[in-house]
């Protein structure tokens, strides 16, 4: 068995994507969405200029969305 994962045997769930795809990617857009919130919307500079702060809060909504997405897929 090779590391690609097309060759990868098992039952597969959520269309195509191999087991487990959807846990890692809620994972990774919590990851993306928490340091976005930490290191970018909260950052003083974003802050301090409200159309910055609003862009970022729209960008900070749309992770927050895509987050929620991922786990509304159902099989």
């Amino acid at each position: 068995m090779t590391d690609d994962i097309d060759d990868m045997e098992g039952p597969r769930t959520i269309g195509d994507a191999f087991p487990g795809f959807q846990h890692e990617a809620g994972d990774r857009a919590f990851v993306v969405g928490q340091h976005f919130a930490d290191f970018v919307q909260e950052h003083p500079f974003i802050q301090e200029r409200e159309d910055l702060k609003a862009k970022a809060e729209g960008i900070g909504d749309a992770l927050a969305d895509l987050y929620q997405a991922i786990w509304r897929v159902e099989k």
